[in-house]
């Protein structure tokens, strides 16, 4: 090969390499954004699943930390048969998340169930970017210390892929039974 045909060659593979060098990046962000985009949505799914049930059968709301611990956000009292079952929705600052998803904060929502205060049955992971701790409203307003309200409302923000992105933001809204 003389050196004019090596430059030649040089020059077309440089042109068929750009283009599938950004397309490749381009393939990279894209799935990170969708990755965090499902794991959002997978979260209010779940969130979903456990706080209706939770509302639903509740007897007394409450803002204390009998079963949660520290962080506890609110916490749902039911008698199920002879016995008192408690779950707790507590929230928990995940320092590897803010680093990954350039946050200055991120929280994550566990919900925690006992039987009685401090006897755990099991922890639950529900929500894993939440961009700040959410504010559980009782019948429209802030919930006091203790209450048997109608309606509870978990207002939920989570991070996009970074922190600079869209954020995922949704309501849940559950109705307690109550007994006529």
């Amino acid at each position: 090969m003389t050196i004019i045909e090596l430059l030649i060659a040089m020059m077309i593979l440089t042109i068929l390499i750009a283009p599938l060098a950004t397309s490749f990046v381009i393939g990279l962000t894209t799935t990170q954004r969708t990755d965090q985009d499902v794991t959002n949505s997978a979260d209010a799914q779940l969130l979903t699943l456990y706080f209706d049930s939770d509302v639903a059968s509740s007897e007394k709301v409450t803002t204390t930390t009998a079963c949660g611990g520290s962080g506890t956000v609110v916490q749902f009292e039911w008698n199920d048969g002879a016995s008192s079952q408690l779950a707790a929705y507590r929230t928990t600052r995940d320092a590897a998340a803010e680093t990954a998803l350039g946050a200055a904060s991120v929280y994550r929502l566990e919900r925690i169930l006992c039987t009685a205060p401090g006897n755990v049955v099991s922890t639950h992971l529900l929500a894993r970017s939440l961009s700040v701790v959410p504010a559980v409203l009782c019948d429209g307003s802030p919930c006091p210390a203790s209450s048997t309200p109608r309606e509870v409302l978990l207002p939920l923000d989570q991070l996009g892929r970074t922190a600079s992105d869209d954020r995922f933001t949704f309501i849940l809204t559950a109705t307690r039974k109550v007994t006529p």
